[in-house]
């Protein structure tokens, strides 16, 4: 099905102009994906008829297994890697079952090693050590970085974060207020400062990825 979309869009000359998300309702890379390898099979399509732009956004070590296919497409793929804190412990707390921070780091530095275009995607941010310290870690990974809180990012104002165990969750540990974006944008501060337009806050930040891949705004977004 996916090859004849491509094929459509192809037909039409509209393939150069079209800009795919992989995904915006699930991690492509989960545990199965070395079993079944339908991610895989996604790249061996988008390589067959390139799309103008394919974005891939992980959190997980298992897409070191297609860096070679990711980089195959040059400047027509970019990795969106999540690291949504520098402190394991954080991650332990709140995602137990996702990869460790040490493991994201390395295959962050592994995709760039292969020549990936990596956009290191802050979403949400979580407690972290230090604007500096995070962000000078997050510099040296990424050509790009995206800062999101749950407010900004959750698609509904902080709505659908209310309805988790996240609140609880803030308040069993002390860590203030989750719907307080001052961390968040302390961050963001903290990398505009230093490399400009290589940040981005939010929805905001993710799109403007596309819109430097077609500045007259001539694309179709999947």
């Amino acid at each position: 099905k996916l090859g004849k979309e491509l094929a459509r869009y192809a037909a039409k000359g509209e393939l150069g102009q079209l800009s795919i998300f992989m995904s915006s309702a699930t991690d492509p890379y989960q545990g199965l994906e070395r079993r079944w390898r339908l991610s895989r099979a996604c790249l061996d399509r988008f390589l067959e008829m390139p799309p103008g732009l394919l974005v891939l956004q992980t959190r997980s070590p298992f897409v070191q297994d297609d860096l070679a296919r990711l980089a195959a497409l040059g400047s027509r793929g970019w990795l969106n890697f999540t690291l949504e804190t520098d402190l394991d412990d954080v991650r332990r707390t709140v995602t137990p079952r996702c990869p460790a921070i040490g493991r994201r780091v390395e295959t962050i530095r592994r995709a760039r090693q292969a020549g990936l275009n990596v956009q290191v995607t802050v979403s949400p941010c979580l407690p972290y050590s230090s604007p500096a310290q995070f962000g000078a870690l997050l510099l040296s990974l990424g050509q790009r970085v995206i800062v999101d809180s749950y407010t900004s990012g959750d698609g509904l104002h902080g709505k659908r974060t209310a309805a988790t165990a996240i609140p609880a969750l803030y308040e069993s540990q002390a860590w203030g207020n989750w719907r307080s974006e001052d961390a968040a944008r302390a961050l963001y501060a903290w990398l505009s400062s230093r490399a400009g337009e290589r940040i981005g806050w939010s929805q905001a930040g993710f799109t403007e990825l596309v819109a430097a891949q077609w500045p007259n705004g001539n694309n179709n977004r999947q």
